[in-house]
Formats: structure tokens, C-alpha cells, sequence
């Protein structure tokens, strides 16, 4: 449990430095983030957008993105998955989506074999996400593995694991490394 109580430890750090962010923010009241990158800001002070691109980085690094996405860029992705797409006030709902990842990891360390919580499925949750930013379904992840549908498919379901051949093939149309495949 101390893997798990460490994540959650992680989470809720991240959302108090992401909160005091905000609220540093809202004292001053006149900077946003605007088109995933344009930083206006007056009063905020020049190192706010640094600060927050650091703590943004940290997070994403905590997530493990694949090595084809930058860690900001899969923080940034997660946060706007986590509002639906439409973010109004980056660092209170990046403090947000860390409420919704500290959840999850308690949620996770409370789960014993045989209750009612179910397992997060690893494999799911890290392939559609990386499907997700490249715009493909996981018909066309098959399709460019060059393998069947229902070895991708039974593989994300965690129904098989898929020969060393087609791991290899999965992996790459992902852009990352077979040994970063969730097992």
C-alpha cells in the first residue's frame, strides 16, 4: 500500500501547489492561458507561466506519458479530457483533475480482491489515451499494427497477452518502446 499512499501523497501536493497557483491567479484576476501555449499575463509576475509549465511538467510526469508526448503536453491533454474539452481557468481545474486522480488513488489502495471496487484496467486507460491525442480508434491502431482487431481489442480488455511479434507492432504504431506497454 505504500506505492499507492505515496501516489496519493503525490496528488494531493500537486492540487495544493495547483490551488495556490489559482488563487494567485484570481488575486490578480488578469492572466490566462490561452490557445494551449499564449500566456497573457500582466500582473502575475513574469515567472507565473513558469512556474506553472513546471508544476504542469512535474504532474505530467506523474501520469507517465509515453515517450512520444511531452509530459506538459499530456498534462494539458488530461486536464482538458477531465472539464470535457473546454478549459476556462487552467490552474484551478489542473488542482481538479488532481482531486480526480487523488480520488482514484485512494480508491485503488481501499480495493482488496473479491469487493465491490473494481481494478483499473492499465492497459485501457494508457493505450485510448495516447489513441485519443492521435486521433485513431482501436480499429485503426489494428490496422496500422498490421494485426487483427481482436488481438488489439482482446489485449486493451486484458483478455490475452499478445505474442512478442504483435506486442512489438502495437508498441510502435503507438510511437513507444514494447517494454512500455502496461502488461
Amino acid at each position: 500500500m505504500g506505492k499507492l499512499s505515496d501516489k496519493a501523497d503525490a496528488w494531493r501536493e500537486f492540487r495544493r501547489q495547483f490551488n495556490a497557483m489559482a488563487e494567485e491567479q484570481r488575486n490578480v484576476n488578469k492572466s490566462h492561458w490561452t490557445d494551449w501555449g499564449a500566456w497573457a499575463r500582466t500582473k502575475a509576475g513574469k515567472d507565473f507561466k513558469a512556474r506553472y509549465v513546471d508544476l504542469a511538467t512535474r504532474a505530467g510526469n506523474e501520469l507517465g506519458p509515453p515517450e512520444s508526448i511531452t509530459p506538459l503536453a499530456y498534462w494539458l491533454e488530461a486536464v482538458a479530457d477531465d472539464t470535457g474539452g473546454v478549459i476556462w481557468d487552467l490552474c484551478r481545474e489542473s488542482a481538479s483533475l488532481c482531486s480526480h486522480l487523488l480520488q482514484e488513488a485512494l480508491r485503488t489502495s481501499a480495493s482488496r480482491p473479491g469487493r465491490d471496487a473494481k481494478p483499473t484496467n492499465k492497459r485501457k486507460s494508457f493505450v485510448l489515451r495516447i489513441l485519443k491525442m492521435k486521433g485513431m480508434s482501436i480499429h485503426d491502431w489494428a490496422l496500422k499494427s498490421d494485426v487483427d482487431f481482436h488481438t488489439a481489442n482482446n489485449y486493451l480488455n486484458d483478455r490475452t497477452n499478445p505474442h512478442p511479434s504483435s506486442r512489438k507492432k502495437l508498441a510502435a504504431s503507438l510511437d513507444i518502446e514494447p517494454k512500455k506497454l502496461p502488461t
